[in-house]
């Protein structure tokens, strides 16, 4: 299913960007960067939770260390893979209320709830890989065609 590799890239690519940001403390001490990162991986597990129906309480960018936040971020992501590989494609219709969208009455589909937390990681890692630069970094490669490229020569 293709939700599933895009959930799988999602973790691959937030695990590289961790481990570039953990390589010196300064990139984590950055407010932006951190704040960034907390909103990623705060909608992922937000989204988790709304799609199976989990309540939570909201949390704040202050609430976290770094290794708490990126805890989360990996438990949130293996999570979100259990979940998108237990699903069948009919699941993919079930439709759900995503709480910040009010309006939206029929709610979404699953596969766009789930493209979403996808779309939206990358989107914001690549906010975050702009910000590594400006720290003086170097960002690594996170695309996913490269991410598909490493998978096809590891077979």
């Amino acid at each position: 299913m293709h939700i599933t590799r895009l959930i799988e890239h999602m973790i691959w690519a937030d695990n590289i960007h961790w481990g570039m940001f953990n390589s010196d403390e300064k990139y984590l001490q950055d407010k932006q960067l951190f704040e960034k990162l907390f909103h990623i991986h705060f909608v992922q597990f937000a989204f988790y939770n709304i799609l199976t129906k989990t309540p939570m309480e909201r949390k704040r960018p202050t609430d976290f260390t770094p290794q708490s936040l990126q805890e989360m971020a990996i438990s949130t992501g293996n999570k979100l893979l259990d979940f998108v590989i237990n699903l069948e494609d009919t699941d993919l219709e079930g439709r759900f209320k995503i709480p910040w969208f009010r309006d939206a009455v029929d709610g979404f589909p699953l596969s766009d709830c789930l493209n979403q937390v996808a779309m939206h990681s990358h989107y914001h890692r690549a906010q975050n890989a702009t910000r590594f630069r400006e720290l003086g970094g170097t960002p690594q490669m996170t695309d996913f065609i490269w991410w598909s490229f490493q998978s096809q020569k590891e077979r």
